[in-house]
């Protein structure tokens, strides 16, 4: 047999090529696509049932709501309550809601003299009226 291909043009010998490999990469391709697993969609997801609240989850849920409300009135009264606490590292200004005043937290390494002037000014600049809001100071607690 591969002495009748010696005997073939070159161009019968190029074609009998070309045909063979064509042959083999059809094979390939084919061999290729059965191996291949068909792709199967996602499997859904085990139905749950709907979650139960505890009779203490929905006293929480009620006592959130009627806190939010609560803080949501404050804020349309006390605006600047949004811009609280400042923190430094030299103070802590809060609002203290049980005493309706603010509070200044000082860290043992000032005195009020020092900062006083600042904190106004700061205060001040987010709507805070000092003339109707009290202004306390605290010193540093020992340990600090």
């Amino acid at each position: 047999m591969f002495a009748k291909l010696k005997n073939l043009s070159p161009k019968k010998k190029a074609l009998i090529g070309v045909s063979f490999l064509s042959l083999i990469s059809l094979i390939y391709l084919y061999s290729a696509t059965q191996n291949k697993k068909p792709s199967s969609l996602p499997t859904p997801l085990p139905e749950t049932e709907i979650p139960t609240f505890s009779q203490e989850g929905l006293q929480q849920t009620q006592n959130d709501f009627e806190f939010g409300q609560i803080v949501k009135k404050e804020v349309e009264k006390l605006p600047f309550l949004t811009s609280l606490p400042i923190i430094t590292n030299n103070y802590v200004v809060l609002y203290d809601f049980e005493k309706r005043l603010i509070r200044v937290d000082l860290s043992a390494s000032v005195t009020q003299i020092q900062v006083e002037e600042e904190i106004k000014t700061k205060l001040t600049q987010i709507g805070v009226d000092l003339k109707k809001i009290p202004l306390r100071f605290s010193p540093a607690l020992s340990g600090e």
